[in-house]
């Protein structure tokens, strides 16, 4: 069975679509339109209280390579799933760091410098 062709809208006389079509229908029962959010940015972390975070790759038992991330304050654990979740590897928190399997040092500096931190690679 053949489907119909559907006929196609001509929009050109339409023009500039920025106006609300339902703002006369608000007006008519009473409601008032929600004033437009101006668009948000997000602020920029604090990096004048912020150490120097320190991406070093450290060899493990039976060779396998850690990337760890130290002087890191704040919430470890939200930071943690992030990075994670970004680089599609497993992790932990051990003690004050954040170990990544895997040799990712280049990679977390580069996040971590997007998110604002100041980065210093080691070894």
């Amino acid at each position: 069975m053949a489907r119909k062709k559907q006929k196609k809208l001509d929009l050109s006389s339409v023009g500039d679509l920025q106006h609300n079509p339902f703002a006369s229908l608000g007006k008519q029962f009473g409601v008032e339109a929600a004033p437009e959010k101006p668009a948000t940015t997000e602020p920029k972390k604090e990096t004048e209280n912020q150490p120097v975070l320190m991406v070093r790759k450290e060899k493990r038992k039976k060779g396998k390579m850690m990337t760890c991330v130290y002087h890191l304050k704040g919430d470890r654990k939200a930071v943690l799933k992030k990075l994670k979740q970004r680089f599609g590897t497993g992790g932990t928190i051990e003690e004050d760091v954040l170990a990544l399997q895997g040799d990712l040092r280049q990679q977390v500096a580069d996040w971590f410098q997007a998110e604002g931190y100041k980065v210093r690679l080691g070894n």
